[in-house]
C-alpha cells in the first residue's frame, strides 16, 4: 500500500517528503466495493475524495418525482470525487450520491486541514488547481456533448470517452446522463451495430496478395 501511496502522491505532482508525511497522518484510506454508495444525496462532506489508483464511480441525484438521473460518469485515473468544494474547509451538503460501479481504493482528506496545509506548501496549491482545471474542463466537454448535439453523436462520445461502462452502466442509466430516451439509446446502439459488421466483414476478407 506504501507504494501505491507513492505512486499516488507522484500522480499529484506533490514530491515533498515533510509534506508526504503530513498528508499520510492526515488521510484515511476507503475501499469502495462495487455497488457501494461513498456518500448519498443531503449527506454532510467535509472531506477531498480521489482515487488511489483508478475505479469506475457514477454520480446521481433523485428527482423530485423519485426518478434517478445520471450526472456523471467517472473513469479518471486518480480525479477528485467531490463537486463544488466551498471556500475555507467548510462543509457541505451533497447534491448527489456516487456509487461504485467497480471497487476500489478511495483516499479522503478533510478538506480544512488540506487548505491550511495550501497556505505553507505551494505544491498542496498546485495539485488542487489541477484537479480543479481538469474537473472543468471534463464539465465543460460533457455539457457540450449531452445538450448541444443530435442524440447519436452523443451515443458515439460516450462510447469512445467511456468504453469501460458499456456493458456495465444499465442502459437507462447511460440514456440519463446522455438526455434521451432509453429507447432512442437502442435504437441508436443497433444502428451503430449494423454500421459496424459490414466494415468488419470487409476486413476480413483475404485479399489475392494474402492468399498467394
Amino acid at each position: 500500500m506504501e507504494q501505491k501511496l507513492c505512486t499516488f502522491f507522484d500522480r499529484l505532482e506533490i514530491f515533498d517528503p515533510e509534506l508526504r508525511k503530513r498528508l499520510r497522518e492526515l488521510l484515511q484510506l476507503i475501499y469502495l466495493q462495487r455497488g457501494e454508495c461513498l456518500y448519498r444525496q443531503g449527506d454532510t462532506l467535509s472531506d477531498y475524495f480521489l482515487k488511489l489508483e483508478g475505479g469506475l464511480a457514477r454520480s446521481y441525484f433523485i428527482m423530485e418525482d423519485g426518478k434517478e438521473t445520471t450526472v456523471c460518469f467517472d473513469n479518471s485515473r486518480n480525479g477528485c470525487l467531490t463537486c463544488d468544494i466551498p471556500q475555507q474547509g467548510a462543509a457541505w451538503i451533497a447534491n448527489t450520491t456516487l456509487e461504485a460501479m467497480t471497487s476500489f481504493y478511495i483516499v479522503a482528506i478533510p478538506v480544512a486541514e488540506v487548505d491550511e496545509l495550501g497556505r505553507q506548501y505551494p505544491e498542496v496549491f498546485g495539485a488542487t488547481y489541477r484537479l480543479s482545471r481538469e474537473s472543468l474542463r471534463f464539465y465543460q466537454e460533457s455539457l457540450r456533448m449531452r445538450t448541444n448535439v443530435p442524440a447519436r453523436e452523443r451515443v458515439i462520445w460516450f462510447n469512445r470517452r467511456f468504453p469501460e461502462f458499456n456493458g456495465l452502466a444499465k442502459e437507462w442509466q447511460i440514456a440519463s446522463y446522455l438526455g434521451i430516451h432509453q429507447v432512442t439509446l437502442c435504437n441508436i446502439r443497433a444502428q451503430l451495430r449494423n454500421e459496424s459488421e459490414p466494415q468488419a466483414a470487409a476486413q476480413n476478407v483475404p485479399t489475392a496478395q494474402s492468399i498467394g
